[in-house]
């Protein structure tokens, strides 16, 4: 959460006019439910048969298999858990502040900012398990077929892993 996944992928599907899927509209139902898990793994599928996409997300499991069994390449923004949860937290309040909503009526509020189930602490609370499990499925990536691309740490670019096998 607020590595800047979204906007990059947003970026990279306008500039190149390749389809954007916004996997957060189709994990999220209405009142922030996350939808029937074999429904969302039939949404994930169907996008990853499409001949190109581009996709933001951190998803674990079947879902993240699913998509990167198909991708060509897999940019990984590996960036500190402070700037992380500091960019969610000013999201979350442009979010509150102009109303926006997000995905089937949900919106950021104070109240959910507040609590327990606030994005900034969900990004605090989370932010190292998901590097590891980022990480391990990195590492299942046949990459002679798929482009690793791993920004954000020191040693990154060490550990990033290009199509041609080579360990940078």
């Amino acid at each position: 959460m607020g590595s800047g996944k979204t906007t990059l992928a947003r970026s990279i599907a306008h500039q190149t006019g390749i389809a954007y899927a916004a996997l957060d509209e189709l994990y999220w139902s209405e009142g922030w439910r996350p939808a029937p898990e074999a429904e969302y793994r039939h949404s994930v599928e169907k996008i990853a048969r499409e001949e190109s996409w581009v996709a933001d997300t951190f998803s674990s499991g079947a879902t993240a298999s699913a998509l990167v069994r198909c991708a060509t390449v897999v940019i990984w923004l590996d960036l500190p858990r402070a700037l992380c949860a500091w960019r969610v937290l000013r999201r979350t309040i442009t979010n509150i502040v102009r109303r926006n909503e997000l995905w089937h009526g949900n919106r950021d509020s104070w109240k959910r900012l507040l609590s327990t189930r606030s994005p900034v602490l969900t990004s605090l609370r989370t932010h190292r398990d998901h590097r590891t499990r980022i990480d391990d499925l990195v590492a299942t990536i046949d990459t002679s077929r798929c482009e690793v691309l791993h920004f954000g740490r020191r040693d990154a670019p060490r550990r990033a892993r290009r199509s041609d096998g080579m360990e940078e």
